[in-house]
């Protein structure tokens, strides 16, 4: 299951939450939606949490970009949003928790285990 986060923005609405909620109702047939969430972000700026099952991030992403699509055309309540943007969400600092050298897993550099040469070409 993948997060995916689409904005929508529109210069003189509110979008009505039980509108946002009927997205369940647009997903794509090749992906299943899962769970929807609405937040406010600021005046006429919305954020979407969209909850993809899917085969993979690609697909999730794409599915979710359809199914908003398709909840903007069909939903009048919607007429005056569009997609701002539609991609997954990254936890918060995820690239420096990767590059930290300190943490245990994969991420870390390899060493010989008979020396602390971490660039030692075993």
């Amino acid at each position: 299951m993948y997060l995916v986060h689409a904005q929508l923005r529109s210069h003189d609405a509110t979008a009505p939450p039980d509108a946002l909620a009927e997205m369940l109702s647009c997903c794509a047939e090749d992906a299943r939606l899962e769970h929807v969430t609405v937040h406010d972000e600021d005046e006429g700026r919305v954020v979407i949490g969209l909850f993809v099952a899917a085969a993979d991030l690609d697909h999730a992403e794409l599915a979710a970009r359809r199914t908003c699509h398709r909840a903007l055309a069909d939903h009048r309540e919607l007429a005056d949003f569009t997609l701002d943007r539609c991609a997954a969400a990254l936890p918060p600092g995820i690239w420096d928790r990767m590059l930290d050298e300190t943490g245990p897993g994969r991420n870390v550099p390899v060493q010989h285990p008979s020396n602390s040469d971490p660039f030692h070409p075993f």
